[in-house]
């Protein structure tokens, strides 16, 4: 009969020891939404791969040492905890800070950069339209030349033939202007006839 007694301490320290263990899980459930809210991941997920991330680590070969005498409070152990997730508060601030920084320099350095190179290519534009007005006073010279005008040349004859006046170096194409008159029609007739 004294084994009966043995097994049945033993099953009752088993039972209260799964009674023990089913109230922690339980509590477990309860603060893991904080656990969640807070940090932002639970025990089943979180990228650590920590499945007791919510449980107190506890060093237990320091505890034997101290004999106990470090225990903290209830009071101390909340603190403490409420000091963790106000430093992780604190982390994710910076760190979103930090990136909101890091897209402000990137668009400004996108900024500058668009600046120097619209800077570097404004001349060259210029120079562009320039050439593109000088071509087109080529062609129409050429035009009015072989006598195959169209309207907008006899428009840009007399700007021409002006403007040949007043030049100081002629080339072989104004030579050939010289043999062309200016045209006293209103300009809107030119269209009409």
């Amino acid at each position: 009969m004294p084994r009966r007694r043995e097994d049945d301490s033993d099953s009752e320290d088993e039972a209260r020891r799964r009674k023990k263990l089913k109230k922690e899980r339980k509590k477990e459930r309860k603060k893991d939404p904080k656990l969640y809210q807070m940090v932002g991941y639970s025990n089943e997920d979180n990228p650590f791969g920590d499945h007791n991330l919510n449980q107190a680590f506890v060093w237990k070969k320091k505890a034997e040492r101290d004999g106990g005498q470090a225990r903290q409070t209830v009071r101390e152990k909340e603190s403490k905890k409420q000091h963790f997730y106000d430093e992780i508060q604190k982390v994710r601030h910076r760190r979103s800070e930090r990136e909101a920084e890091q897209e402000e320099m990137e668009r400004i350095r996108a900024e500058e950069a668009r600046l120097r190179e619209a800077e570097q290519y404004a001349d060259w534009h210029q120079k562009e339209e320039s050439f593109h007005l000088e071509q087109a006073k080529v062609r129409s010279k050429i035009r009015l030349v072989e006598g195959r005008e169209k309207p907008i040349d006899i428009l840009a004859k007399n700007i021409i033939l002006l403007a040949n006046d007043e030049a100081t170096e002629k080339t072989k194409e104004d030579e050939d202007l010289t043999r062309l008159e200016v045209e006293l029609r209103e300009p809107h007739t030119i269209f009409e006839g």
